[in-house]
């Protein structure tokens, strides 16, 4: 079994590169869900909007930026 982790680093800076990989990454997410890890790092994340984007949410941890 293949696991797939995706890390994305500064998920807040909405760019053409952000917005192309969250793209490939949801399409990979939908065709096999079980083996793709998605993990979004952000100081300033807009959680609402990911989460209808991807239809799904695990809450994690929120660490105080310094």
């Amino acid at each position: 079994m293949n696991i797939f982790i995706f890390f994305l680093f500064k998920a807040h800076e909405r760019d053409q590169s952000i917005d192309f990989l969250l793209i490939l990454v949801r399409m990979l997410w939908l065709r096999n869900s079980q083996n793709v890890k998605i993990i979004l790092m952000s100081a300033t994340i807009e959680i609402d909007k990911l989460t209808n984007y991807f239809r799904q949410v695990i809450n994690g941890r929120i660490v105080p930026a310094e």
